[in-house]
């Protein structure tokens, strides 16, 4: 009996469905304009309908290039697609590569590019209805000048501020020496837990910017 009256609670969330009003820009730089619903970052397909009384149809990854959406607060919220990559665990100086883009939010754009994933909830927009994940987390990203893919840097649990850093403060130099150990051996020198506790995850771009490149 509990069973099936959970049963009988749960379906009728299987359809459910939020579109944000947003605009899709493709590859050749086309834009539709309408309604979206922010896809699985793992999905390889995004939907869109012109107005409510639309139907909706769907657009795969390889065709988009970026889009934006407005959140509940009326702010912008925008994502692009790339490639992710994960140094390899038993040899951080390989990276797995994906073969597949993911749909991933911008975090910050500067001289690099922050990004992030996330299970469990749509960062930026709340909770994900289509979420799989028991314990909501972020994954970040950082995408450096001419790569074609973003790399790992580091995670949290939770969401809506109540956040738990995976391997604590350690793990964000460790991924930094990975990412900036070659080309820009000076910001390892920068990274401070202070700043990180005061700033959050962008502070890696700001210090980029100050230290590396042109």
């Amino acid at each position: 009996m509990k069973k099936l009256l959970y049963l009988l609670l749960f379906f009728p969330l299987l359809g459910y469905s939020t579109y944000y009003k947003g605009k899709i820009t493709f590859n050749d730089n086309t834009i539709k304009e309408g309604l979206i619903e922010i896809p699985e970052y793992y999905s390889q397909k995004i939907k869109f309908k012109i107005d409510n009384d639309s139907k909706s149809e769907k657009f795969e990854i390889e065709f988009v290039k970026s889009f934006e959406i407005v959140n509940s607060k009326n702010d912008i919220v925008f994502f692009e697609t790339i490639i992710l990559a994960t140094p390899n665990v038993f040899n951080s100086e390989k990276l797995n590569i994906e073969k597949k883009k993911s749909w991933v939010r911008v975090v910050k754009k500067s001289k690099i590019t922050l990004y992030s994933i996330s299970e469990g909830w749509s960062n930026g927009v709340g909770v994900s209805s289509g979420a799989t994940s028991s314990t909501p987390y972020s994954k970040y990203y950082i995408k450096k000048p001419n790569t074609e893919y973003a790399i790992y840097f580091h995670m949290i649990l939770g969401s809506s501020g109540l956040t738990i850093a995976i391997n604590n403060f350690n793990s964000i130099g460790k991924t930094s020496k990975i990412i900036f150990g070659d080309d820009c051996p000076k910001i390892l020198e920068r990274i401070n837990k202070e700043e990180f506790k005061t700033k959050g995850l962008v502070t890696i771009v700001d210090l980029y910017d100050e230290t590396c490149g042109d």
